[in-house]
């Protein structure tokens, strides 16, 4: 006997199953043609604690169903075959003007406001977490649920699948027919998704966002479970589900950035949103509703932006990947999303991505996921030793670009592919080459309060000693070419043009403490003059930066002065009249033009905004309470702190049995780099080594362990974050009269 048909029977005969469950098996045993069973089921339902009213609604749902698909399940000996044209056909007519299915006798809707679907630019990123897995498509039968703009479907149908989209919205239904127009691969249904009758027919089933949305209108109490578990229905023997979505626990959504529908992250921890909206789950909980949904085998990809405009997809493999073989952490900066400059750099960036990335926890804390989960060991797509897929915006319907980062054959280094969107082959391979962009060492000095320009200066100056290291003997050190005769004033040292572009987003760190500059500058010889160089490359850099801390000096927040000032130090000044002749150089070489910020984006001092900090301890009479407390003040304003909580146990005979570290009463990070348990002469009696094993009854808050770098984040999600110390007995015995010292940053989650 079946799992389902057992959980029936039992739920049948009086076993104990709550309202919620007996609606779903009277779903699934109408769905198998037994009609009585599903009545039955219905009306045991109302009598758990459901009320009538949620149970309408759950009917009126599942009334949405086409009658003929019902009539055609119920009826004996039906058969499973894969939609084609013929296969739909058993459940919808299609509709001749659109080419869409829609349910029998149904009508579809009539257009609201028209469609100009010439000029609809359908963007090519919102398939680019499909890109990975390319040709592994080719003859597989693949379900979307929901849908966007039609070109998931149509990559989808480039690769040889065919693609079976369902959408609730007729004029979605409608975009996506006019976009996937002439691919006889492609079907449109007009339906509810969690209505389809489809049963064990898919090889791939894709649902991309849907679920949240139908999670703000489903009138089941578990939506997510629900959906999860007809996708299943809907998969063959050995199919897979991809399941894209956004992370309620990402660090975009912690760090107080607007989330993908314009709500504040705030909202989005707490799991729902409350206006009847799109609901958002962390990753780990979409893990466990999978695991439950009857998919035992699951690979997570950390996805960075949405997966309606991908940034970066980054694989199982490459976010197990040690640091030291390829530096994701570039990667991830890079695809930031960053629009608001006083948002930017808080401490889940500057402070915390490092972290997530050294203790492997990328996937858990990204802005999205990719989860492909199989409902056997049997798997239909696989994650083919790729580590990450980088994105490039295209704008003004310009094509843009895919870099997918491979692993090498054998364990070798890794390699590049450079991709057309969405091409199914590359167009080049290179070396990968290990190491940050340069630019990264100035965006995270710029990103300290109080910086200054002896700083920057240092900075700069060792990329002046990489660009002299990289001339050679034979290169000529005078103007040359139409490019150098255009400059009028005086320069010492002039350099070979492939330098012209060597800026510091060219140049890449390596492990030796030395750095190396990736030259792809093609065209006509010529020469520009170092002051040029660097000129334009300190004003290329400085543009790109989003946001800064106060500096010690606000002069230096003017680009302009910023950058004369450096020059004039290192002893290659810049002649103003020849700005405009350096801009037109760069335009020819670079093909965009040399943009200068009026003026750095300085963030805002942040609030002081105080909290206490407590240490509760248990002795063998009482358990913790506030009679067993000491307390301490913490500022939240990134400063570096030591905080001493004395264990003052109420009698000596009174021995302490266990401590709890409340870190705070709001939401924030609070970066940890020492924990001690002090004697009352001053010994060290316990250090820790930011390890687990020590702490437990973590509540309201993450942990990120990094115990090579002796620092460790605790990320506060409520307003009561705390765990239990769990130290030996023999340290325990000492601790009364003893103090906890705990050296700590922290920052608040809103700033």
């Amino acid at each position: 006997m079946s799992s389902f048909s057992s959980n029936l029977d039992a739920a049948l005969a009086g076993e104990s199953a709550s309202g919620q469950e007996l609606l779903l098996l009277s779903d699934e045993a109408l769905a198998l043609g037994r009609v009585r069973d599903a009545r039955a089921l219905v009306n045991k339902a109302l009598e758990t604690d459901l009320t009538r009213e949620h149970v309408a609604r759950f009917l009126l749902d599942r009334a949405r169903q086409s009658l003929s698909a019902a009539a055609y399940w119920l009826s004996p000996g039906a058969a499973v075959s894969a939609p084609g044209s013929g296969g739909l056909s058993r459940w919808y007519d299609c509709d001749t003007s659109t080419g869409i299915y829609r349910g029998k006798g149904r009508e579809l809707p009539p257009p609201g406001e028209p469609t100009d679907f010439d000029h609809l630019f359908v963007s090519g990123l919102s398939a680019a977490v499909l890109y990975p897995f390319g040709q592994q498509f080719c003859g597989l039968r693949v379900l979307e649920l929901g849908c966007g703009s039609g070109a998931r479907a149509r990559f989808l149908a480039d690769c040889g699948a065919s693609v079976t989209v369902v959408t609730p919205d007729p004029q979605d239904a409608r975009v996506v027919a006019s976009q996937c127009a002439g691919l006889p691969n492609v079907q449109v249904v007009y339906d509810a998704p969690h209505a389809i009758p489809f049963r064990g027919i898919y090889d791939v089933v894709l649902i991309a966002g849907y679920h949240e949305v139908y999670a703000g209108e489903a009138s089941v109490l578990e939506p997510l479970s629900h959906l999860l578990k007809k996708a299943n229905t809907a998969l063959a023997t050995d199919g897979c589900l991809l399941l894209c979505g956004h992370n309620s626990l990402a660090l975009g959504h912690f760090n107080d950035q607007r989330d993908h529908y314009g709500r504040e992250g705030a909202v989005a921890l707490e799991g729902r949103f409350t206006d009847g909206g799109p609901r958002l789950w962390p990753a780990s909980a979409v893990a466990k509703a999978l695991a439950e949904a009857g998919f035992p085998h699951r690979e997570r990809c950390a996805l960075m932006g949405s997966f309606e405009n991908a940034s970066l997809l980054v694989s199982p493999a490459g976010c197990s990947a040690p640091v030291e073989q390829w530096n994701l952490e570039t990667l991830v900066r890079r695809s930031v999303h960053r629009e608001e400059a006083d948002r930017q750099h808080r401490f889940s960036e500057s402070r915390l991505l490092h972290s997530v990335l050294q203790a492997m926890e990328l996937a858990s804390w990204s802005d999205g996921y990719v989860f492909i989960a199989h409902k056997t060991g049997q798997k239909v797509l696989a994650v083919d030793g790729w580590l990450a897929s980088s994105f490039d915006v295209s704008q003004d319907n310009e094509a843009g670009a895919e870099t997918r980062y491979k692993s090498g054959a054998g364990g070798d280094d890794p390699v590049v592919e450079r991709y057309s969107l969405g091409s199914l082959k590359p167009d080049a391979i290179a070396p990968y080459i290990n190491g940050p962009v340069y630019r990264d060492f100035l965006d995270d000095l710029l990103q300290e309060p109080g910086w200054q320009f002896e700083q920057v200066l240092h900075w700069a100056a060792l990329w002046l000693r990489c660009l002299l290291s990289s001339l050679g003997a034979d290169d000529s050190l005078v103007p040359v070419g139409e490019d150098g005769e255009h400059y009028q004033g005086e320069y010492e040292l002039w350099v070979p043009q492939d330098l012209f572009q060597a800026t510091p987003s060219r140049w890449v760190g390596r492990d030796d403490g030395w750095f190396e500059c990736l030259r792809s500058i093609e065209g006509r010889e010529g020469t520009a003059p170092m002051a040029g160089v660097l000129y334009a490359g300190l004003l290329d850099t400085l543009f790109t930066v989003t946001s800064v801390a106060e500096p010690a000096d606000t002069l230096w927040l003017e680009p302009v002065k910023l950058i004369d000032a450096v020059l004039e130090h290192l002893g290659y000044p810049f002649h103003e009249r020849d700005l405009a002749a350096l801009s037109q150089h760069w335009e020819r070489v670079t093909g965009t033009p040399l943009a200068a910020p009026a003026r750095l984006p300085a963030r805002q001092v942040p609030r002081s905004l105080t909290d206490s900090v407590k240490l509760y301890w248990a002795t063998s009479a009482e358990d913790f309470s506030e009679k067993n407390a000491s307390a301490d003040w913490l500022t939240l304003d990134g400063s570096t702190q030591t905080l001493r909580l004395p264990i003052t146990p109420g009698s000596s005979d009174e021995g302490v049995v266990a401590l709890r570290f409340d870190v705070a009463n709001r939401p924030g990070c609070f970066e940890v780099e020492q924990m001690a348990l002090l004697g009352s002469d001053g010994t060290m009696l316990w250090q820790w080594e930011h390890n687990r094993e020590v702490i437990s009854g973590v509540q309201g808050m993450a942990l990120v362990l990094d115990p090579q770098a002796r620092r460790s984040c605790l990320l506060s999600r409520g307003n009561d974050p705390q765990f239990v110390l769990d130290l030996p007995e023999n340290i325990l015995a000492y601790a009364a009269g003893a103090v906890l010292e705990v050296r700590l940053s922290a920052w608040p989650a809103r700033l």
